[in-house]
């Protein structure tokens, strides 16, 4: 650009820069997240943990392993399952395929009236003839979830955490939703 370009001049070059960068990241991350839907077997292969549902602080720790002990499991179970310490609102899961999902493991699955995937540990399996459900519950929460999750609405397992990625996505969609709320 020339020395003696005008300040609007300026700013439109700086606009259309940052409009090509910004489109070449919309372009590499949706090819990014279409590898990754193929090698991972689903088509929500990240997930962003958008609440505390399954969060591990001081205060629900016991609450959480008095109401698995109640339902039967041992501490040593409970401490062998997928994400024994839970995880963050803001952090991003890596999904893989939903192939046989077994109690104890964080699945991504979907509900009616939910913008959302859920992101629950499974606390109980049930055959219903030739249909197999799933009963979920948030490790944070008091008590069950109150659907039934049938095996078809399962996105998949959760098998990576990656901390604090995941707030590229909630920071912005907190701030819209408090916005339409006003």
């Amino acid at each position: 650009m020339p020395k003696n370009t005008s300040f609007f001049d300026k700013l439109i070059y700086e606009i259309k820069d940052w409009a090509l960068w910004i489109g070449v990241a919309i372009i590499v991350a949706t090819i990014i997240g279409n590898v990754l839907a193929i090698f991972l077997g689903n088509q929500t292969p990240l997930v962003a943990v958008m609440s505390g549902s399954m969060v591990h602080d001081p205060a629900s720790i016991p609450k959480h392993y008095a109401w698995l002990e109640a339902k039967g499991f041992s501490q040593g179970q409970i401490n062998a399952f997928p994400f024994p310490n839970g995880f963050n609102k803001g952090d991003v899961l890596i999904i893989f395929g939903a192939e046989d999902p077994t109690i104890g493991e964080v699945i991504v699955f979907h509900v009616p009236n939910s913008n959302y995937p859920i992101i629950h540990r499974i606390v109980e399996k049930q055959e219903s003839g030739n249909i197999t459900l799933y009963r979920t519950k948030g490790d944070h929460n008091p008590g069950l979830d109150p659907w039934l999750t049938p095996e078809t609405a399962i996105e998949g397992k959760a098998v990576l955490k990656v901390p604090i990625v995941g707030f590229i996505k909630v920071i912005p969609i907190e701030m819209w939703n408090s916005i339409v709320r006003r």
